[in-house]
């Protein structure tokens, strides 16, 4: 091809190519994973393990017809904590 030729194929622009970048960036770190409610969310998982350790263990070894309103408000508190962490790890996986 002649010089002439070359000069009059449309090129496409240096900011042409910068838009279609910026754009594909965009669409990447809209995808990622929240972390912080992922850790927090992890945070809620040992809470719960914390609980059942402590508390429900504790009161089957050493269970006694006093011990019941305890032992349930501890194994309510660990269904609660333990499902509070998996809403936030759920929530921190979805991808927007």
């Amino acid at each position: 091809m002649s010089k002439r030729r070359e000069k009059n194929k449309p090129q496409q622009s240096q900011t042409n190519r910068q838009l279609v970048y910026e754009h594909q960036q965009t669409e990447v770190s809209a995808k990622e994973k929240n972390d912080n409610l992922i850790q927090l969310g992890k945070f809620f998982y040992s809470l719960a393990g914390m609980t059942y350790a402590g508390a429900v263990l504790t009161f089957i070894v050493d269970f006694n017809e006093d011990n019941t309103l305890a032992l349930l408000t501890a194994l309510v508190s660990l269904v609660l904590l333990a499902s509070v962490g998996w809403l936030f790890v759920k929530r921190g996986n979805i991808k927007k």
